[in-house]
């Protein structure tokens, strides 16, 4: 684990892996909902089905990407890739308002497919890296991903709060469809940060680089 944890190139990719996870974890796992049911008046089960749409399109998109990335020989194009246009997508909503929800839900789905790409990472972690750590590797990938989710929720909570105008709705605090999209900001900061570092993720061709020397007694 501690050889693990010394390989920037591992931190690089588990970065770029966490911050394709965001869009996920924050937005389809928490604001979401309550962001679709302020901006189209809808009730939960309506803004509810809409949303869960990014979690349908990560479950297509993420073998899709596997197979992909292996067909084409390539890691880095497919996440860079992925990365771009979950930027463009996230980038949409927040700043175009007014959607219509047909097309916001194909965006959804669409986000979904494209955060997917991150399965892609694991593979990368273990090509450029000693085969007697891929466990380790694979770990602080997953941990990473994981991580994300707890980092961009409160974050997004600390910002609807501090916009917050004093506003309750049956007891709970309640955002307009305005403050959750500046809040969102930073989800958009988020992926736009890891699709610049994904372009310095380094190419394998899908070929692991290192593998473990043994010598026979």
């Amino acid at each position: 684990l501690l050889s693990a944890l010394t390989q920037r190139g591992v931190w690089l990719i588990s970065i770029v892996a966490m911050t394709m996870t965001g869009p996920m974890l924050a937005f389809a796992g928490l604001w979401g909902v309550p962001f679709v049911m302020a901006e189209y008046q809808l009730p939960r089960p309506e803004a509810a089905f809409c949303v869960s749409m990014m979690l349908f399109g990560w479950a297509a998109g993420a073998p899709a990407a596997g197979w992909l990335s292996d067909r084409i020989g390539r890691r880095k194009t497919p996440i860079l890739g992925a990365a771009a246009v979950q930027v463009v997508l996230m980038g949409t909503i927040v700043l175009a308002p007014g959607i219509p929800i047909s097309v916001l839900t194909v965006m959804m789905f669409a986000i979904g497919i494209a955060g997917s790409g991150m399965v892609i990472s694991f593979a990368l972690a273990r090509e450029v890296t000693d085969p007697v750590i891929h466990g380790s590797v694979s770990g602080i990938v997953n941990a990473l991903t994981v991580a994300s989710g707890a980092i961009l929720q409160p974050v997004i909570g600390v910002l609807l709060d501090w916009q917050w105008d004093g506003t309750l709705v049956e007891g709970a605090r309640s955002y307009s469809a305005d403050q959750f999209r500046l809040a969102f900001w930073s989800l958009l900061a988020w992926t736009a940060t890891g699709a610049v570092l994904a372009t310095r993720l380094r190419e394998t061709n899908c070929t692991a680089l290192l593998q473990t020397h043994t010598t026979k007694p």
